[in-house]
């Protein structure tokens, strides 16, 4: 399964994450917000070290399929930019804000950028803040062989989540 967070970094959150997932020896990809990325580089650069894959989340979480080209254009390569400062790489991913994404767009951040547009089809709406155990069952539920299972490293119960569901994942055979 793949295992990722959209929003961060975040000081106390993607870091116990990111402890979390050493302590069981798994993986995870980081779609940061650009505005968060420019604030907390060293939680990017930490991230980057330990082998997990850093995305694009654009700048300021915008819409992009209501947003202007030049607009999009900003986001991403400003993003990208902290991204690669933080960690040394390009990023190689990105996650459009709401999944708001359409055919023209996703060949547009492949041909001009080299960025894979990634969804998801586990969404456990952390967001919503329903509570670290409400969390943990939608991700197992949804759990599958190659599923991508959405959750935002920016909400404490998502990170109280990690620390029982990664271990969960990992008993049922899951890497």
């Amino acid at each position: 399964v793949f295992l990722t967070f959209d929003d961060g970094p975040t000081p106390g959150i993607t870091e116990w994450i990111l402890s979390t997932l050493k302590r069981y020896d798994a993986k995870a990809t980081f779609f940061v917000a650009g505005s968060n990325a420019a604030r907390y580089p060293s939680i990017m650069a930490r991230a980057a070290a330990e082998g997990h894959e850093i995305g694009n989340h654009t700048y300021s979480h915008i819409q992009m399929t209501a947003a202007t080209q030049e607009k999009i254009d900003s986001e991403i390569s400003r993003t990208n930019a902290l991204i690669e400062a933080a960690t040394g790489s390009k990023p190689k991913v990105m996650r459009p804000p709401y999944g708001a994404i359409n055919a023209k767009l996703v060949s547009r951040m492949f041909n001009t950028y080299g960025l894979k547009s990634i969804l998801w089809n586990v969404d456990t709406n952390d967001w919503r803040r329903p509570g670290s155990a409400v969390v943990v069952q939608r991700a197992l539920d949804g759990a599958k062989p190659g599923a991508i299972i959405l959750m935002h490293d920016i909400h404490s119960p998502t990170r109280d989540a990690a620390l029982e569901l990664i271990p969960r994942l990992k008993k049922a055979g899951y890497q």
